[in-house]
């Protein structure tokens, strides 16, 4: 019994220990992962929590309004395909799917009443890049490792 219990403790901690190179992490019963994201016309930063289950939450704040915050939930429809919901300050609310690239990484795309949402999560600034979609008339630009919406 005792063995059990010591094998039971190591692996825990040997798992909440893994994080990937962007900050994800996995313990024995949540992963937590960081996520950046575009909402409309404004980029958000933040982190999603995964339970063993298969739901999760999603917490996110704007990058040049951190007054805007985001949350929602989402779940797994099948290994790697999800879909959630979110809802902004401000009265913007969206759904949205997404797909696993790995059990930390992933990238997801839905729409909201002000336009479209992208966001990856688990992935470095320039991994998430090819998976953010800038509204109309702007560009994606990386300062001091955070993201920026400008006009192009």
């Amino acid at each position: 019994m005792e063995r059990t219990l010591l094998k039971v403790a190591l692996i825990a901690l040997t798992l909440s220990g893994c994080a990937n190179p962007a900050g994800a992490r996995m313990g024995l019963f949540t992963t937590t992962m960081p996520v950046v994201a575009i909402v409309g016309a404004e980029a958000f930063a933040g982190e999603s929590v995964g339970y063993i289950d298969g739901t999760g939450t999603i917490k996110l704040k704007g990058l040049s309004s951190p007054e805007h915050e985001c949350g929602g939930d989402f779940h797994y429809q099948s290994d790697r395909l999800g879909v959630g919901t979110i809802r902004c300050t401000g009265g913007q609310d969206a759904t949205f799917q997404f797909r696993a690239l790995s059990n930390l990484t992933g990238y997801g795309f839905g729409r909201a009443k002000s336009g479209d949402v992208s966001f990856a999560y688990g992935l470095t600034l320039e991994q998430a890049r090819p998976y953010l979609k800038p509204p109309p008339r702007k560009k994606l630009q990386q300062k001091d490792n955070v993201l920026l919406l400008t006009d192009s």
